[in-house]
């Protein structure tokens, strides 16, 4: 029997266990340690026998059963980050993508407090640009906004409605961008951050690159 995750659950090998985001219901899990092995195979696409750990994980809805051969899951994956907009992004302000960005801003704001996490990357996908297009000039003009709107919303605070806001901007705009969500333990904490590429958008590299990438769009 081959078998693979639901849909709507994305996962990261963290501190030598695999950790679950679940998008749909916007929550955090792990599984106990007892089945982590048989999760660990079938993520990276080997075999499994039926077995009281299987049950338990059909049971659960960690994974489903599936018909044919065993399809190996692939990782959530982004390029590695490699440098930071910051320092780089100083003449790229354009008043434009200022006020494009503060309305992004407060849609997503409102978007958060209306509709499921799910349902709004599902919008976001939907307007993807060819990810075969690179246009470094824009997603600099973003990450200046974006610095700009730091003034007066916090850095440390609303990671998520912001970086989503830079990745509406960026899509609606034709540039390429990866939205990524890193979590981290002792304590468990979770960041979200946009990239160009290899490049950060609205965030340090020593501050990044705390996190494990969990989900990526």
């Amino acid at each position: 029997m081959a078998y693979r995750l639901r849909d709507g659950l994305s996962c990261c090998i963290l501190g030598g266990r695999t950790i679950f985001l679940d998008v749909a219901a916007d929550r955090y899990f792990c599984c106990p340690s007892s089945v982590d092995g048989d999760l660990r195979r079938i993520i990276a696409g080997e075999e499994v026998e039926a077995s009281e750990q299987i049950d338990w994980l059909i049971r659960h809805r960690v994974i489903r059963s599936v018909t044919g051969q065993q399809v190996p899951i692939p990782a959530s994956a982004c390029p590695a980050a490699s440098e930071s907009s910051i320092g780089l992004d100083k003449k790229w302000l354009r008043a434009g993508s200022l006020w494009g960005l503060i309305r992004d801003q407060l849609h997503m704001k409102r978007r958060l407090g209306q509709r499921r996490l799910d349902d709004i990357l599902s919008e976001l996908g939907n307007i993807r640009p060819d990810l075969n297009q690179e246009d470094r000039a824009v997603a600099l003009a973003g990450a200046r906004a974006a610095r700009i709107t730091d003034w007066w919303w916090s850095r440390n605070d609303r990671c998520l409605v912001k970086s989503l806001a830079l990745t509406r901007f960026l899509f609606r705009s034709g540039c390429p961008a990866s939205l990524v969500i890193g979590v981290r333990q002792d304590p468990f904490t979770a960041h979200c951050w946009v990239q160009h590429g290899g490049l950060v958008l609205n965030d340090e590299i020593d501050q990044v690159r705390k996190f494990t990438p969990i989900f990526v769009l």
